[in-house]
């Protein structure tokens, strides 16, 4: 059996029995604190993120469940949510998730051809992870960061300014664990 098929039936099997750990039912008190009486439900971003960096990046079903109750919300208000913004992970995502800003600032400094090094290099399209698990690769909305466009967020950090030679200099320094 392969490592990323094993990793990818741990990740499914620990998705299924998903709870909030005690560390993180106490900080789910201190953020719902800050919301008195029934404005509980503002506190649902903030949740979600925790309830994904627990589940090891994703958001499985069972996760979400679990945030609906803790908030006393309707599981549907959970979902939107979560399948709204591209900050949240619904299905298991690759070590490193590789977003592209496609929006027209990001579009008119040549994110498509950033795109297209992207999935060369990784052998993937759109919305997929490669089969060793450690890339995903995403189309996002605007991150935020026009100035440098083309933007890309890996993980939790933005880039700019990329040319396809760049991207895949990164990408080969991330594969061989050379740069975090």
């Amino acid at each position: 059996m392969s490592k990323a098929f094993s990793q990818m039936e741990q990740a499914l099997e620990k998705a299924q029995k998903f709870s909030f750990s005690k560390e993180n039912l106490n900080k789910i008190e201190g953020i719902k604190a800050k919301y008195p009486g029934d404005n509980s439900a503002s506190a649902l971003v903030e949740i979600l993120l925790l309830a994904q960096k627990q589940n090891g990046g994703w958001l499985s079903p069972i996760a979400l469940e679990v945030v609906a109750k803790t908030l006393g919300i309707p599981l549907m208000k959970v979902m939107e949510i979560a399948h709204f913004y591209p900050l949240f992970n619904v299905t298991p995502e690759g070590t490193y998730c590789v977003r592209i800003c496609t929006t027209a600032p990001c579009w008119l400094k040549g994110s498509t051809e950033l795109g297209r090094a992207c999935q060369k290099w990784l052998g993937v399209g759109w919305e997929e992870t490669t089969v060793d698990g450690m890339f995903s690769l995403k189309e996002s909305a605007c991150l935020g960061d026009c100035t440098k466009a083309p933007a890309i967020q890996i993980n939790e950090t933005l880039r700019g300014e990329l040319t396809p030679q760049k991207i895949t200099h990164l990408l080969q320094e991330l594969a061989d664990g050379d740069q975090k």
